[in-house]
């Protein structure tokens, strides 16, 4: 969420950015991640319920006011049930603790649930990722479309940074990013890892990143022989520069989630010429359209078959033109909010 409001805030063109406000944190070190914009301190952390209610149902909407805001965008998805005199938009990223049971803590799913209702009764308009996710808030909550808008996400911006290659992989490889949570379907990706070192005849490594211990127990799961686990190359969270070389090197990425909000990883993937097997989910054919290998993230089998699919080599101009920019989303999150 940080770094979406961050990339989303930092395309604001420089001259627009003295009329909005960014409330952090007390002690945030990110302040300067905003130029231009005026930067509030909040009193208390984000985290110490049950006082950030207070300060969110009661405090923030008569400081908008007291500050001259008319527009209040929470990034995490959270609003006053009260805002008189200021327009209120949540953005609600993805309903994947609704639909992935176990794929978040009971509190963050309570929270969500929480945030929606108040969404449905009190919000001037909801934000989301993808009509995907703006067709499952309609759907869930009974909030009328037009209420409800989408702001589309881009790339990470690797190519800010120099590539650095991680210690302990080898080509070839496959790539999996972002191995986070349950949703993310990691014990179905390994087994289908396994089908396809069988089937392939070729020594790859599986180079996952992400909670190197939900990885580590995902292996212990998933069933897979010793000798396949041990091609399987757990580098936990890294660095932007490693994962644009990861990104550029491997053979292809391998994204098997059972749902999403949108999928940065793909868009990262396919800029940097990566080809990309991914779940058969509407919201990535919303983002990728015709260029990813498809599979269903329930079958071990079919996803190997799709990483089969995948050259060894990669084809040259195989970059496909994406629509995604964080100008074109500043600009159409500016324009509805009327900021």
């Amino acid at each position: 969420i940080g770094n979406f409001a961050r990339s989303l805030l930092r395309a604001i063109p420089q001259e627009a950015r003295g009329g909005i406000g960014v409330i952090l944190p007390p002690g945030s070190p990110y302040a300067g991640d905003f130029p231009g914009c005026r930067i509030h301190y909040a009193r208390i952390a984000p985290t110490s319920h049950p006082w950030t209610e207070l300060y969110e149902q009661v405090f923030l909407p008569f400081f908008c006011l007291a500050m001259g805001y008319r527009a209040l965008v929470a990034f995490d998805g959270r609003i006053p049930i009260m805002h008189p005199g200021v327009r209120a938009y949540p953005f609600i990223y993805d309903l994947t603790a609704v639909t992935v049971p176990g794929s978040h803590n009971r509190r963050y799913t309570l929270l969500l649930k929480a945030a929606i209702a108040v969404a449905r009764f009190s919000a001037t308009g909801v934000f989301t990722i993808s009509e995907a996710v703006r067709g499952q808030i309609a759907r869930t909550t009974g909030l009328p479309p037009a209420k409800i808008f989408v702001i589309y996400p881009s790339d990470s911006g690797l190519d800010a940074c120099e590539a650095a290659k991680p210690q302990g992989v080898m080509a070839p490889f496959f790539l999996a990013v972002g191995m986070t949570n349950r949703r993310k379907n990691a014990v179905n990706l390994l087994r289908a890892f396994e089908i396809f070192r069988r089937g392939s005849g070729t020594k790859v490594q599986l180079v996952a990143t992400g909670d190197a211990r939900l990885i580590h127990a995902a292996i212990a799961r998933s069933g897979i022989s010793p000798e396949c686990a041990s091609a399987v190359i757990n580098l936990g969270f890294v660095k932007e520069s490693a994962l644009r070389w990861l990104y550029e090197n491997a053979r292809g990425l391998a994204y098997p989630s059972l749902d999403e909000g949108f999928g940065i990883p793909l868009v990262d993937a396919a800029r940097h010429g990566c080809p990309v097997a991914c779940s058969n989910i509407p919201v990535f054919r919303e983002v990728l359209g015709s260029f990813p290998s498809y599979f269903d993230p329930a079958s071990p089998e079919d996803i190997a078959r799709a990483m089969r699919e995948i050259p060894e080599e990669r084809v040259n101009g195989s970059v496909p033109s994406l629509p995604f920019s964080w100008e074109d989303s500043a600009r159409n999150l500016t324009a509805r909010a009327r900021i």
